[in-house]
C-alpha cells in the first residue's frame, strides 16, 4: 500500500518534472528549504536554552548536595567530640572509682590490721592473765 502511493508520487514528480502547481522540482526544494531553515533554526535555539536550565539546574542540585554533605561533616565532627568527651568522662570516672576503692580497701585492711592487732594484743593478755 505505501509502496504504491510512493510510485504514485514518483510517477506524478517524473510526468510533471518541469512544473509542479506552477513550480518546478528544484523550485519546490527550495521552498521546502528556505521555509524549514527558520523553523530548524528555531528549534536549535530551542534546545540551546532548555540545555542551559537543565544545566543551571543540575548545578543547584550540586551546590545544595556540596551543602548536605558539609552540614553532615560538620554534625559527624559535632557527634564524634561529644562522643569523644563522653569516653574520657566516663573514663576519669572509673579512675575515680578504682581511686576509691583502693583507698577504700587500704583503710579496710588498717582496719582490719588493727582489729587483728587488739585481738592479738587481748590473747597475749589472756594468756598473761593464766599463766599468772
Amino acid at each position: 500500500m505505501v509502496d504504491d502511493e510512493v510510485e504514485e508520487i514518483v510517477t506524478i514528480l517524473s510526468l510533471k518534472k518541469e512544473s509542479l502547481g506552477g513550480l518546478s522540482v528544484n523550485e519546490w526544494g527550495d521552498f521546502f528549504g528556505g521555509s524549514m531553515a527558520p523553523l530548524a533554526f528555531l528549534w536549535l535555539i530551542l534546545g540551546y536554552i532548555q540545555q542551559g536550565n537543565e544545566l543551571k539546574q543540575h548545578t543547584d542540585a550540586l551546590i545544595q548536595q556540596k551543602n548536605e554533605y558539609t552540614r553532615n561533616i560538620q554534625l559527624l565532627a559535632h557527634i564524634s567530640l561529644e562522643q569523644s568527651f563522653s569516653n574520657e568522662a566516663s573514663y576519669l570516672n572509673t579512675l575515680d572509682k578504682n581511686k576509691s576503692n583502693y583507698y577504700g580497701g587500704i583503710t579496710n585492711a588498717r582496719n582490719s590490721s588493727k582489729y587483728h592487732q587488739n585481738k592479738i594484743k587481748n590473747l597475749l593478755e589472756q594468756i598473761q592473765k593464766d599463766s599468772s
